[in-house]
């Protein structure tokens, strides 16, 4: 079953659905995603970078949806945001494991769909009754059910076909490691900073939103003091000549050893083309 159509089985039980004439008069990228995350979740994975894990044999896979690195908003609805790309993240990168550990897509299709919806229907669930979106603890609770279906999949494969592919390995708890952030900083001087999520950028263009336009409306004002981090950005800095320039940047965080470490953005004279 598709991921398609497990948004269609839980479509009518998400209660604050808007009906489909309210739903067309939204357009912005935040609307969209709050309004029908289950409708939205096909393209935000379709926009998630594939990376190349080559042919890896044996060992383990790790299953664990927990989102341990996040990047908490201002309110609740940036938070909602925020698990709505973790799912699509980690809904890409658990399939890429797979594929790479030599699962064929049949093995485990279905199950990694589960999980995916699952997550998308606890943090709606939250949402909703004002329950915390950021209890990373008690979400991961709700989704070991389904992340445990997914690892019996696999054990049933593996056993009937191939006892030499990686084994699953639920973490029932979450665990954390070393986020690393870095200051930004416009040169010359002054400039105002202003800063997307590649991912966000091009799920706008996957839904037919300008990148630029104020309905891509996860843009933030980035001041100096703030910590942002590591990934991979867009970015449009305006000076007070009225200069303006946007571009793509990646950068990693800092490490442990580099407090403060600053990324300078510098003035091309190229100018800004949208």
């Amino acid at each position: 079953m598709s991921i398609i159509r497990y948004a269609g089985l839980f479509f009518l039980l998400v209660s604050w659905l808007i009906d489909a004439p309210a739903l067309a008069q939204r357009s912005s990228m935040r609307e969209r995603v709050l309004a029908n995350p289950y409708a939205e979740i096909g393209k935000a994975i379709a926009v998630v970078p594939v990376r190349n894990y080559g042919r890896q044999r044996g060992g383990e896979i790790a299953i664990n949806w927990c989102h341990i690195y996040a990047d908490w908003g201002e309110t609740r609805d940036d938070d909602f945001l925020e698990h709505f790309e973790h799912a699509a993240q980690e809904h890409v990168h658990m399939r890429q494991q797979l594929t790479a550990a030599g699962y064929p897509p049949e093995s485990f299709r279905d199950a990694l769909d589960g999980v995916t919806t699952a997550y998308l229907r606890e943090i709606a669930r939250r949402r909703n009754e004002g329950g915390d979106l950021r209890d990373i603890a008690g979400i991961k609770r709700a989704l070991l059910p389904y992340e445990r279906r997914l690892a019996e999949r696999m054990t049933a494969y593996r056993q009937q076909f191939d006892r030499t592919l990686a084994q699953p390995n639920v973490w029932r708890e979450c665990g954390g490691d070393y986020v690393g952030f870095v200051k930004l900083k416009a040169l010359p001087d002054g400039g105002t900073i202003r800063l997307i999520r590649e991912f966000y950028y091009k799920f706008c263009q996957a839904t037919g939103i300008r990148p630029f336009s104020d309905d891509c409306d996860k843009w933030s004002v980035i001041a100096s003091t703030r910590d942002v981090p590591g990934g991979i950005y867009y970015y449009v800095v305006s000076w007070p000549n009225g200069h303006t320039e946007c571009d793509r940047i990646e950068f990693t965080g800092a490490s442990p050893v580099e407090d403060d470490k600053i990324v300078t953005i510098r003035q091309s004279g190229k100018g800004c083309a949208r």
